[in-house]
């Protein structure tokens, strides 16, 4: 194998290069151009993740509760305009009855009404400047 740079393995359009250095764990192994990381320690971490023995998810507010972690993080993408990946929007109506909804869902039919109010106002506004309807981001 020969030696080079990384930068000079970037140049040549390389994904991976050998450097001749040993990585922190001691492995003389080819890196990654992307990331500079070792391919050795890059398979082992692999591995162990592909068994299961690999390190796992622990939300520091909620350790041992992976239910109120997942709707945590949920709560702070719809907070920060984003409708996260596991929860559909849904239309649910909040009834007067025992049955209380999670606050991310609550959350996200406001930003629901919210988008359809807008997109309603912007077909008002098309309709008066003699423009087509608007057509939502989501339908574009």
């Amino acid at each position: 194998m020969e030696i080079m740079t990384r930068l000079d393995a970037l140049n040549l359009g390389l994904k991976k290069f050998y450097s001749g250095k040993p990585c922190k764990y001691g492995h003389t192994a080819l890196r990654f151009v992307s990331t500079n990381g070792c391919v050795a320690c890059n398979s082992a971490r692999a591995k162990q993740f592909a068994t299961g023995r690999g390190p796992i998810f622990n939300h520091p507010l909620h350790p041992d509760d992976h239910a109120a972690a997942r709707a945590y993080c949920q709560a702070l993408d719809i907070a920060r305009g984003r409708v996260p990946y596991s929860a559909p929007v849904v239309d649910v109506k909040v009834s007067a009855g025992p049955v209380q909804l999670p606050p991310f869902i609550v959350h996200a039919n406001k930003v629901l009404e919210a988008s359809r109010a807008r997109d309603a106002l912007m077909d008002q506004l098309n309709a008066s400047r003699n423009l087509p309807p608007h057509i939502p981001k989501e339908m574009q």
